[in-house]
């Protein structure tokens, strides 16, 4: 069968009428499903997979070349025709699942299905690697992401990158890339889908107008509990930034949970934080900021992320 073309047949024995379509879709880490069937007085019984003519992608080059007789069970392996690197393919089994038609309320104004963006393959997500620039845009510097936005089926950074691209009107994201892997997840109501499928429900991120990137904090970060830790600590639990946890504490009524992204006191930058007293992550130029204002063997210590 070829791609999105109809085939009509009649039945031999009650003469009835048979029409069949395949829509082929692309298979990945993620996705285990070869393609759907539009079938009219039919039922699939059986796919006869040596026969069948596959299109491989090659993630190195981002080439695709066609591929036959593959056999169940059987991993085929054959080198790129571009860069020749060496794939392999595995298929173990496959089995046909049949989908409820949509309702009429999902159907347009004249009935026929509304038709939905195909999902644009970007060259620039490989799973298992990060994004360009790790997911962050112009517009936002510390957002290590890329949604996905229904409305066209393309990835973008954020919502403002998509206006600037596309000419229609924006729906909301439903699904978000990790930067750093290029892992795709269901993102729906500011829930990540977690490792068990299940969703997990995080604060919003709390925009506080003392931290305005490029200006020192108040006090450069320090409180009356720790007069030389220069830097804030934003928790998780509630999103917001404190300079220490005991600030947290009296200022919340809930359980706290350890930060895990600090904000430079002296120029309000703000990254996430590996070590609990690791400075130097925080800010490069942190010697700039401090310059005399420690002493001589605390400003060497936090030189080497040791304070």
């Amino acid at each position: 069968m070829a791609r999105d073309h109809p085939y009509t047949a009649q039945c031999e024995k009650c003469s009835a009428h048979i029409s069949a379509t395949f829509r082929p879709s692309m298979l990945h880490h993620y996705s285990a499903v070869l393609g759907y069937l539009d079938l009219s007085a039919a039922v699939p019984v059986d796919l006869v997979l040596q026969d069948c003519e596959l299109v491989v992608g090659c993630l190195s080059c981002s080439k695709e070349e066609p591929l036959q007789n593959v056999l169940y069970g059987q991993n085929k392996e054959f080198n790129c025709l571009h860069c020749h690197s060496k794939l392999s393919i595995l298929v173990e089994t496959t089995r046909f699942q049949y989908l409820q038609p949509r309702s009429r309320n999902e159907r347009g104004d004249k009935g026929s299905l509304q038709q939905r963006p195909k999902f644009y393959r970007d060259p620039a997500v490989q799973p298992g690697k990060p994004l360009p620039q790790k997911g962050t845009c112009r517009h936002y510097k510390q957002s290590y992401r890329w949604l996905r936005f229904p409305c066209c089926g393309r990835a973008y950074p954020c919502d403002t990158c998509h206006d600037e691209d596309q000419n229609h009107e924006m729906e909301l994201a439903t699904r978000m890339i990790c930067g750093y892997c290029a892992k795709e997840q269901l993102l729906q109501g500011g829930a990540i889908a977690g490792d068990k499928g299940s969703l997990q429900q995080r604060p919003k991120f709390y925009r506080d107008p003392a931290v305005q990137p490029g200006k020192p904090l108040p006090q450069k970060g320090t409180c009356r509990h720790y007069k030389q830790s220069y830097r804030w600590l934003r928790f998780p639990c509630c999103g917001r930034a404190y300079p220490c946890d005991a600030c947290h504490d009296e200022d919340q009524n809930h359980e706290m949970e350890l930060a895990t992204r600090m904000i430079c006191g002296y120029c309000a930058k703000e990254q996430v934080m590996v070590n609990y007293f690791n400075f130097v992550r925080i800010c490069l130029s942190v010697e700039e900021h401090i310059g005399y204002d420690l002493p001589w063997a605390l400003k060497h210590l936090t030189r080497f992320g040791l304070y």
